[in-house]
């Protein structure tokens, strides 16, 4: 090796001997020996620098992917006992401290897999089973192969031509019929041997159980000697966040619909024997987000299996939905948990239900109930919290914000599914709460002034005619007009108000008698123009003004002085505002 070239790779090098490392690097990527030397200086540890090591294996790596399908026989072997021997030779070594240069070399097998797996090296997976005895390191970075074996193989998200796509296929098939027994059996032996001992080895094994389980026969692994270990691991502390991990990987594999529901059955039944599911209030939150995670896998898989099942007009699909029905109390546990992490792992589940209840022509009292019960969670949850900074808002205060963009999406599917039940619901917690606003806390005036703001995107218009067909909407909007929500101390509050005026502009066509009261609320609110004086130009600019208010001010029973002293602290704030936004 070219020691001076090698000095690039320290970070405190300079541009010239950075340059210098580039040039050596091209070298022995095109050198017909290059690989072969990088190789057998990696194997022997000649260097325990980790950039030199990772050095050697890129152009190992990059030998792989070009040129080793095109290589002599005799090279292609040559390459393969090099690794296992680089194997063999981390018997002793601790890898904590090789994190990186493991990942790669894991890469390298995964590789070397694609390209000489089955045909040129049939006994790949019984060479790495070999490995096993020779210790702790051996083990974890056979495990570490298997991941990046299934990585390459069956990640979704990386992009494969027809061939690859082929060729992974072709993989799969011949290592269910060689060998995928064996693996199983191997991780069963590495579980029992290390779940006392070896903590983070069992739940990077629990790990690969869950990634080979989405493409190997299920009986496999949910069979009693598993799923039993899994149960166990659910009650030690550093193992139970990978064991909930692996059962979700199980629920969610693809399967007929109705073996998937009995499986699905049992095992529920079996956490909830446990005293697993529903979790403990007082539980641990990392544990409660995984089994959150579970429990909407678990109901994901379900609507699936009952989607099928009713596209194949299948009597079956009554006991899947009465299956599905039955985990619903563990969705609204999560759905209203405290933290909005864990509420949040539900959604696909609640949404999926939601869709179910919207193929249904009418909605049963039971489906009414259940409805009512999850409009009142996503109202709850809607609410700020008390500690939301809104006058510096963090990563805390962005990332809730966020978690409400989906609960409105969620929200808006429950007013699309029964609008007349969501506006019943919303002008009651609007009229509790505007008649005495003053007294109740911040987040209950702005979560039901949200509320009547969310409306106006799902309700169908027109909202206030006589032909409309939610009069609901009108009794809504005249309440907060009429509530005085404008002396509110909070800005959010003020704020809101106004854009509710902004976005319901239409209301004043119909009822113009309230126009002034909208227009004077601005002269109690003139110590904070900024915050409303925008939405009032606004409702100024879309015209209401030029049609509502000519006509009132023509009626002799209208107070001119009323109005001309509101237009007055609306022109000038007005005139302020866009001085502050333009010329500031």
């Amino acid at each position: 090796m070219d020691e001076a070239a090698l000095r690039g790779l320290d970070p405190t090098s300079g541009s010239q001997a950075k340059q210098d490392l580039l040039t050596y690097f091209e070298q022995l990527k095109t050198s017909s020996n290059g690989w072969l030397l990088c190789a057998q200086t990696f194997v022997r540890n000649v260097y325990s620098d980790q950039y030199v090591q990772f050095f050697l294996v890129q152009v190992i790596e990059h030998h792989i992917r070009n040129r080793h399908s095109c290589c002599h026989q005799v090279e292609q072997v040559k390459l393969r006992q090099l690794m296992l021997t680089w194997i063999e030779n981390q018997a002793s070594v601790s890898l904590k401290q090789k994190g990186v240069v493991v990942r790669k070399v894991s890469q390298l097998f995964a590789l070397l897999l694609l390209a000489d797996y089955p045909e040129n090296w049939p006994t790949f997976f019984a060479d790495l089973l070999h490995s096993l005895h020779l210790g702790i390191s051996c083990i974890e970075l056979y495990l570490r192969i298997l991941l990046a074996i299934d990585e390459e193989i069956t990640d979704r998200d990386v992009v494969h031509t027809p061939a690859e796509m082929a060729r992974n296929v072709l993989i799969k098939d011949t290592m269910r019929e060689q060998c995928v027994p064996q693996l199983v059996d191997s991780w069963l032996q590495i579980l029992e041997m290390t779940e006392e001992t070896n903590h983070e080895l069992a739940c990077l094994c629990l790990d690969v159980v869950g990634k080979y389980v989405s493409w190997i026969d299920i009986n496999l692994v949910a069979n009693d000697k598993v799923v039993g270990m899994l149960l166990r691991y659910l009650t030690v502390e550093n193992l139970r966040e990978s064991a909930t991990d692996c059962l979700h990987d199980i629920v969610s594999k693809g399967m007929d619909p109705i073996p998937k529901t009995k499986l699905i059955e049992s095992l529920v039944k079996l956490l909830q024997d446990s005293k697993i599911l529903p979790p403990a209030e007082d539980e641990d939150v990392d544990f409660v987000a995984k089994l959150a995670n579970f429990v909407n896998g678990m109901g994901m898989a379900l609507v699936s299996s009952w989607n099928k099942l009713v596209k194949a007009d299948d009597p079956a699909a009554d006991e899947t939905l009465a299956a599905l029905k039955s985990k619903l109390p563990l969705m609204f546990r999560f759905l209203g948990d405290e933290d909005d992490d864990i509420s949040q792992s539900v959604f696909g589940f609640a949404h999926s239900y939601v869709a179910i209840l919207k193929s249904h022509a009418a909605i049963s009292e039971e489906h009414c109930h259940i409805f009512c019960g999850l409009l009142s969670l996503v109202i709850r949850k809607l609410r700020y919290d008390e500690s939301y900074n809104f006058e510096s808002e963090g990563e805390d205060e962005v990332m809730f914000l966020n978690y409400r963009k989906q609960l409105k999406v969620l929200f808006e599917n429950l007013v699309q599914l029964n609008p007349h039940r969501c506006l019943t619901t919303v002008h009651d917690l609007v009229v509790r709460v505007l008649s005495n606003f003053q007294q109740c806390p911040f987040s209950d005036v702005e979560v039901a002034l949200r509320l009547v703001y969310l409306l106006g995107e799902t309700v169908p218009a027109p909202h206030f005619g006589a032909d409309s067909k939610f009069p609901e909407m009108k009794a809504l909007v005249s309440t907060v007009v009429t509530s005085q929500a404008f002396c509110h101390a909070h800005r959010e509050v003020v704020l809101l108000y106004y854009e509710i005026l902004v976005r319901y502009e239409k209301f004043f066509n119909h009822e113009p008698q309230l126009l002034p009261v909208a227009v004077v609320s601005e002269t109690f609110c003139i110590e904070r123009r900024s915050l409303c004086v925008g939405c009032c130009g606004m409702l100024l600019v879309q015209g209401i003004y030029t049609t509502t208010i000519i006509k009132p001010l023509q009626a002799p029973f209208f107070i001119p002085v009323t109005w001309l002293v509101a237009m007055l602290y609306l022109l000038d704030g007005f005139i302020n505002y866009c001085q502050e936004v333009f010329f500031s």
